[in-house]
């Protein structure tokens, strides 16, 4: 990839991200109509994994941790999980501690992530929480 790619990559990710954090920071989706609703529950009323995330957003980037789990938990608890991959790929960090990367995002992992998100939508759909 060229240099230049690479910096309008950069460029449109960090503006993307900077646009997302000031609308879920203002606009709470509950109140708001131009929030996207979840298919999955306004067809079928299955509750996906994703139900709640941008609630969830809206609650954690202003302070609310806890409303932030009660709208979707697995989203909250997997936020460190996330940043560590981050790092780890922009830092290069695969190639320094490739037993760690291996053992936190390798194809055990994988398998491990997608139980995670099955047994969490059949409890969450069976408890209704």
């Amino acid at each position: 990839m060229s240099p230049k790619s690479k910096i309008l990559i950069t460029t449109l990710l960090i503006t993307s991200g900077a646009v997302l954090y000031i609308l879920y920071k203002k606009f709470d989706p509950s109140d708001s109509v131009y929030a996207p609703k979840c298919i999955s529950y306004t067809t079928f009323n299955i509750i996906c994994p994703g139900c709640g995330v941008q609630r969830a957003a809206h609650s954690i980037l202003n302070g609310e941790i806890m409303k932030g789990i009660y709208f979707n938990p697995l989203i909250v608890l997997s936020i460190p999980y996330v940043l560590l991959l981050m790092l780890m790929e922009l830092f290069k960090f695969k190639y320094k501690l490739p037993k760690l990367y291996i053992t936190l995002y390798g194809e055990k992992s994988i398998w491990i992530v997608l139980v995670i998100l099955v047994l969490y939508t059949l409890l969450r759909n069976i408890f209704q929480f």
